[in-house]
């Protein structure tokens, strides 16, 4: 009986440690980001702004808005685990901002491929002599995978979405090397939240375990 008790207690201990040590590997081997720092505005800074910023361990790939009355007055974050192109990582969605969607016109999307992280925006706005007229009318975005080997890698892949008065692409502004975007600000005219009229990301370096 002392025999089987301490061959089952041998049995959990071994079990514990093999649970600790997995643990222990997965936290290892995790993709984070720490710190973070913004760019200057693509577009316009308008007069009010509000922001979003990824949870732990993510990054944003893509956004998406909609209009009402030729007006860009909302946005949303598509935003992922940061996993190397070895492993899959579902896109996730954040809530849009500052309205409700469902009442404005099918939305705009400007979306990276599944392994991309993005480090890039570009806006497109109306081209008003009139600055404080000038508003959203289309989004670029570039990206940065990590690869097999567990190294940040640039791409030149870019995808946008863009409407028929789009007619000024403003300055584009880019993370640095090694850092990907975890979230941005968005700025509008001051009217009970304005037209949508710029974009600025805010980046942070990467931690990548070696593998």
């Amino acid at each position: 009986m002392k025999m089987r008790s301490l061959a089952l207690g041998l049995c959990s201990v071994m079990v514990f440690l093999c649970t600790l040590f997995a643990y222990a590997g997965e936290t290892e081997t995790q993709i984070s980001w720490s710190g973070g720092y913004w760019l200057d505005v693509s577009g316009f800074e308008g007069e009010e702004k509000f922001s979003w910023q990824a949870t732990a361990n993510h990054a944003l790939v893509g956004l998406r808005w909609w209009e009402k009355e030729d007006k860009p007055y909302t946005i949303a974050s598509y935003y992922r685990q940061l996993c190397d192109e070895t492993q899959t990582c579902k896109d996730e969605w954040s809530d849009p901002m500052p309205y409700d969607y469902s009442e404005f016109k099918s939305g705009h999307t400007a979306l990276l491929n599944a392994d991309l992280y993005v480090t890039a925006i570009q806006v497109c706005t109306t081209d008003k002599k009139n600055t404080a007229e000038n508003r959203i009318k289309g989004i670029r975005v570039w990206g940065a995978r990590i690869n097999k080997e567990g190294q940040f890698e640039a791409s030149d892949k870019m995808v946008e979405a863009k409407l028929t008065n789009c007619s000024q692409w403003r300055t584009k502004r880019s993370c640095t090397s090694g850092s990907v975007a975890i979230g941005y600000s968005v700025y509008h005219e001051r009217q009970d939240y304005g037209a949508l009229t710029g974009i600025k990301l805010q980046c942070a370096k990467l931690t990548i375990p070696h593998k």
